[in-house]
């Protein structure tokens, strides 16, 4: 028998940080999909199967919320500290805005040759080279100059 197919949240992984919820990590491209979540401040989102995704919610307010921003939307499980969800994909967005899922952060390009310059000079300002290879590392300890100082 084969597996159900469901969606893997690893392609929304420039956007949404993934976590796989079993193992307690950032997810990896070895781990199974049904196993990954997009964790948020007011519940997550998860596979449902097919296309359809569940968002677990930690309040009855959210998942009002919820069923107002994924039209079609359906309430699987009802429970005391929050519902879950199954709604379409096409919806990931809508959702995800209502349970705030944590995004990945994006550094301007701008801002990455600012930082790489600055270090540069950082570098350069501690006398540090700014590629050394293990080979020189090597070479400068033998060198005739450090022989002289030992003896």
């Amino acid at each position: 028998m084969q597996p159900a197919h469901c969606i893997d949240l690893r392609c929304h992984s420039d956007r949404f940080r993934v976590w796989n919820e079993i193992e307690g990590r950032k997810a990896h491209v070895t781990d199974d999909p049904w196993d990954l979540i997009l964790p948020g401040h007011s519940g997550f989102i998860a596979a449902h199967g097919g296309d359809q995704l569940v968002a677990c919610t930690n309040h009855t307010l959210t998942t009002r919320a919820v069923l107002a921003a994924a039209p079609g939307a359906v309430v699987t499980q009802d429970g005391s500290d929050g519902q879950n969800i199954r709604f379409a994909s096409v919806y990931l967005d809508a959702v995800a805005m209502v349970l705030r899922i944590r995004k990945r952060r994006h550094l301007p390009e701008a801002s990455r040759a600012a930082f790489a310059a600055g270090r540069v000079e950082g570098l350069k300002a501690l006398g540090k080279p700014l590629v050394q290879s293990a080979i020189d590392a090597v070479a400068e300890d033998q060198s005739p100059a450090n022989d002289s100082e030992s003896t």
